[in-house]
C-alpha cells in the first residue's frame, strides 16, 4: 500500500501554565461580570500554543456583557495579538459554549477564541482556519477534552558554580557532620575520613567552639 507520510491528527489548544494566573487576576477585578484578555499563541508542532503574553483592553463589563472600549481588531494586526479569552461567569460547568452574538462578532476577529467559566477555567476553544478563498475559511469548535496545559522549558540558573559540596565528617560514633578543615590539617585530602575520635582534645574543643559538633 502507498504511504504518502502525512499524518492527520486533530487540533489542540496548549495553554502555557502561566495563563491561568493572568485570568485569575481578571476575574477577581470583575467579580461576577465578564471578562476579556487578549493574548499571543502560534502554531507549532503539538498544536496551537498559547504563551502567557497578554493585553487587558479597556472594555466596560456586566454580567451578560463586554464592551470594548478600544479597536481590538487592531491589536491583533499591529501588536499580534491574535488569542481572545471571553469570559461567562454565569457558567459553572464544563459544558459552556460561545453565544451565537460571540461567533458571529467577537470571535470572528479571532484566529482562536477561549471560553472561560466562572471558576476561572478555560472549557473550549472556537477555531478559525483560513481558506484561499476569504469567504469559506473554517470553523473548528474544540470542548475540554481538546485543551491542554504546559510549562515553558526551565531556564538555566545562573551561578550554581558557586555552591560547593563539603567534605562529611564521620565520627565513631556514627554522627555525621559537615564542619570546615581544622588548622591543624594542611588539605581536605588530608581531613577526608577522619573521625572525631582521631581528633586530639585541642582540636576536638575548636571544633565544638565553632558550632561544627
Amino acid at each position: 500500500m502507498w504511504n504518502s507520510g502525512y499524518s492527520v491528527s486533530e487540533p489542540s489548544v496548549l495553554i502555557e501554565r502561566s495563563v491561568y494566573n493572568t485570568i485569575r487576576g481578571a476575574k477577581a477585578k470583575a467579580l461576577d461580570k465578564e471578562y476579556s484578555i487578549l493574548f499571543k499563541g502560534k502554531w507549532e508542532e503539538r498544536g496551537f500554543m498559547v504563551y502567557n503574553e497578554y493585553y487587558i483592553p479597556k472594555q466596560s463589563v456586566s454580567s451578560a456583557s463586554v464592551d470594548y472600549k478600544e479597536d481590538i481588531g487592531l491589536l491583533r494586526e499591529k501588536e499580534g495579538y491574535n488569542v481572545v479569552v471571553h469570559s461567562h461567569p454565569f457558567c459553572k460547568g464544563n459544558n459552556g459554549r460561545f453565544s451565537m452574538a460571540d461567533k458571529e462578532s467577537i470571535n470572528t476577529h479571532f484566529p482562536v477564541s477561549l471560553l472561560v467559566n466562572g471558576h476561572g477555567n478555560i472549557i473550549c476553544a472556537d477555531m478559525i482556519l483560513n481558506t484561499p478563498c476569504k469567504s469559506h475559511d473554517i470553523l473548528i469548535e474544540l470542548d475540554i477534552d481538546s485543551i491542554y496545559t504546559f510549562d515553558r522549558e526551565s531556564v538555566a540558573v545562573k551561578g550554581l558554580d558557586n555552591i560547593e559540596i563539603g567534605k562529611v565528617l564521620v565520627t565513631n560514633h556514627g554522627i555525621t557532620k559537615t564542619p570546615h578543615i581544622p588548622k591543624t590539617l594542611e588539605s581536605y585530602s588530608d581531613y577526608d575520613g577522619i573521625g572525631l575520635d582521631d581528633l586530639d582534645e585541642c582540636d576536638q574543643y575548636k571544633l565544638l567552639q565553632k558550632g561544627w559538633l
